[in-house]
């Protein structure tokens, strides 16, 4: 900006497009620090395990995406009964609200996000979570790739993000 308001008239278009593209690259190597740097901090502190009621926890975090989020209209539908977990409250809710805001995010904008989460109560006592959505979707055979630092599909060009999002979650 600096440069910009010095050069005054004497700055060419070209240079102009120069100096747009240097900002533009440092604003996104600030993203990707900043990401980095929450994903290094997930699992460092020590794990405070409680029990969760989870339709509370989701209505919670649901409601937190929509005030954060003015771009979308989306709906999500929360069936998870009165299912209780075990888990660091914390943890859950990073994992939970990021995939619920990659939900939304990867929904086309002509579209309202339409999100239904369900959870089931497995004979071993552990609980499966599961969020459906109708969003861009992706190849099964990409799904390494998925949870890699970085790692964004051949879908989600001309979507936000960094390709850190599913890998906190899962690392959450």
């Amino acid at each position: 900006r600096l440069v910009q308001d010095g050069a005054g008239p004497a700055l060419t278009d070209e240079l102009r497009g120069f100096l747009e593209t240097i900002t533009l690259s440092s604003q996104q190597m600030g993203q990707m620090l900043t990401g980095l740097s929450e994903l290094a901090a997930l699992g460092q502190a020590p794990v405070e395990w409680e029990d969760v009621a989870l339709q509370p926890l989701l209505t919670e975090v649901w409601a937190e995406l929509q005030q954060l989020s003015s771009t979308q209209a989306a709906v999500c539908a929360i069936e998870v009964g009165d299912i209780r977990v075990r888990v660091d409250r914390q943890l859950l809710r990073s994992a939970l609200a990021q995939c619920l805001g990659n939900a939304c995010k990867f929904t086309p904008v002509c579209v309202p996000a339409q999100i239904h989460i369900s959870a089931t109560l497995q004979a071993n006592q552990q609980v499966e979570l599961r969020l459906a959505d109708q969003g861009i979707g992706w190849d099964p055979v990409q799904r390494a790739h998925l949870f890699k630092p970085f790692g964004r599909l051949q879908g989600a060009k001309g979507y936000p993000g960094l390709g850190l999002g599913l890998l906190m979650a899962q690392r959450a």
